[in-house]
């Protein structure tokens, strides 16, 4: 009984509130339209349409009449954005009607300050749609595209065709994805609103969302350079590249380690040789002063002391004295002296020789290398494991890159939607007997905010 007394109080509430505010007096509207378009009013979209805006910026260029037929224009007016929305209001001066509105994406002249360009890029065929929704109720003669180029030494090339398709209701308008063909370089590039001056606006504001998606297929031709399927596959080239520049990078990364790898290694290898030079000659250097060593032993004193014997034996023989001694056993006995003399001094040599021969083989084969080996084969598996980790890591990012989805962003809207039409349903269904009165109720509603609307959009 409390629940069905709660929902009874919950519809009479309703039913009082809202009606009495949508018949309030529209004429307070005027400061959203002459001011900032968000400062009183709420975020309202096209009645006959609604796109996702993906540009960047634009400009407006208002265009009107005055009392003696001469037109002239606003100049450009930078929007408000907000919410994905573009906004704007534009009073025209007294006795002057408008008759057209340019919704600019490009524009190039001598003032490089002056220039923009929210187009799309690369170049090629796009899907253009469009909606604005107006603060006044009008009517519009057609809604163009309108490009402008200028090749080098030649005139302007004035490119002007209306687009598909378009629904208008009370001033709002809604264009359709067509495609068209985007070029690299316009003098302007616009949306292009033609207003007839029967309409008597002086004033002209409201919201808008441009939205560009790549198209398979052309469309339109626009002014500019002429675009080939090459230049369009160039197009589609340079998206590719700029998402593998990453990779490639990093395969130059890669290489550069690669080759880091490679020059250590051969640095360990010359390093070895280095060594091995050094050790051959030192070995050299070596058996040289040994040969020079056995050369001066023999000199001093092989050589000497035969020559003391010689000149000894030639004094005995020029002696004239009568000895009884046998000269040959003498000299027989001095020769075999100095055979033993000979003897031990080559064995002090052979000794030596060997000496220095085992010097030799410890400096050449005792040399301990298996620091600088057991470094390169650390060096080896780290490197091996770099290249582990490194493939592991590419693996990774591969997966997640084919697994990336984007997100629904109407969902944090549809799930409290969702509750409270749950909630408003269950009161509903247990009102039972009274739920009559309240449909009756919530119809009246409706029905009086649409009179609410229609005052507000055809009032101003």
């Amino acid at each position: 009984m409390k629940k069905q007394i709660f929902a009874l109080l919950l519809s009479l509430l309703l039913v009082v509130s809202l009606p009495f505010s949508v018949l309030a007096d529209v004429a307070s509207g005027s400061n959203a339209v002459l001011g900032d378009p968000f400062s009183d009013r709420l975020n309202t979209y096209s009645s006959v349409g609604t796109v996702s805006n993906t540009v960047s910026g634009s400009r407006i260029n208002v265009w009107y009449l005055d009392s003696e037929g001469k037109s002239s224009s606003s100049g450009f007016i930078t929007p408000s954005f907000k919410d994905g929305r573009f906004s704007f209001s534009y009073s025209a001066p007294p006795n002057c009607v408008i008759n057209g509105v340019d919704f600019l994406l490009q524009y190039k002249s001598g003032s490089p300050q002056l220039n923009f360009n929210y187009l799309p890029s690369p170049v090629g065929s796009y899907d253009i749609s469009m909606d604005f929704t107006s603060d006044f109720s009008l009517f519009y003669d057609s809604i163009d595209i309108f490009s402008v180029y200028q090749p080098a030494n030649a005139s302007y090339i004035t490119v002007n065709f209306a687009l598909d398709g378009v629904k208008t209701s009370s001033g709002d308008f809604y264009v359709p994805p067509q495609p068209i063909n985007i070029r690299g370089s316009y003098d302007n590039f616009r949306v292009k609103c033609y207003i007839p001056v029967s309409n008597n606006m002086r004033h002209f504001g409201g919201s808008y969302a441009i939205r560009f998606v790549s198209s398979p297929t052309p469309g339109h031709d626009t002014a500019g350079p002429n675009v080939s399927s090459e230049d369009i596959q160039a197009g589609i080239a340079d998206g590719i590249g700029d998402i593998s520049s990453g990779i490639g990078q990093l395969n130059q990364t890669m290489e550069y380690v690669s080759q880091s790898q490679d020059l250590i290694i051969k640095g360990i290898d010359n390093l070895i040789h280095i060594v091995s030079l050094i050790r051959a000659v030192i070995i050299l250097h070596i058996s040289d002063q040994l040969y020079a060593f056995w050369d001066q032993l023999y000199n001093l004193i092989h050589v000497p002391t035969m020559a003391k014997l010689d000149q000894i034996l030639q004094a005995i023989k020029d002696m004239d004295i009568n000895v009884n001694v046998d000269l040959d056993e003498l000299k027989s006995a001095i020769s075999s002296a100095a055979s033993k003399i000979t003897g031990q001094i080559q064995s002090s040599i052979n000794s030596q020789i060997t000496n220095d021969d085992k010097n030799t083989d410890h400096l050449e084969n005792g040399y301990d290398n298996s620091g600088i080996l057991g470094d390169k084969g650390k060096l080896d598996g780290a490197i091996t494991e770099y290249e582990k980790v490194e493939d592991q890591l590419l693996n990774d990012a591969k997966d997640k890159i084919g697994k990336f989805e984007f997100e629904n962003p109407f969902e944090k809207y549809t799930g409290p939607i969702s509750d409270i039409s749950y909630f408003l349903t269950g009161i509903y269904n247990g009102l039972k007997g009274l739920n009559i009165p309240v449909s009756f109720s919530l119809t009246l509603t409706i029905a009086l905010v649409f009179i609410g609307y229609y005052r507000f959009k055809g009032g101003a």
